[in-house]
């Protein structure tokens, strides 16, 4: 017999590849009652964005925007007008 956690992780895979949640409980009715909650909420959760990498142009034009130092800074007043 698979462990819960071999069936839970076939059956997140099955619901990536569009698989309903009753059918995968339907698979395995001996982990049924631990599979549910689980599976439930992988149902809820959407994937996460691809890592965002700025483009090389993006980081140069950055780069060149940033103060280079101490004396390159503008000068800020807090005092009020």
């Amino acid at each position: 017999m698979p462990s819960i956690v071999e069936v839970l992780a076939e059956c997140l895979e099955a619901l990536r590849e569009g698989e309903e949640l009753a059918a995968c409980l339907e698979m395995y009715p001996q982990h049924r009652a631990e599979l549910a909650p689980l599976l439930e909420i992988a149902s809820l959760i959407r994937p996460l964005p691809p890592e965002v990498v700025p483009s090389p142009a993006f980081r140069e034009q950055t780069r060149e925007r940033l103060p280079k130092g101490p004396d390159d800074r503008e000068e800020v007043s807090f005092a009020p007008d």
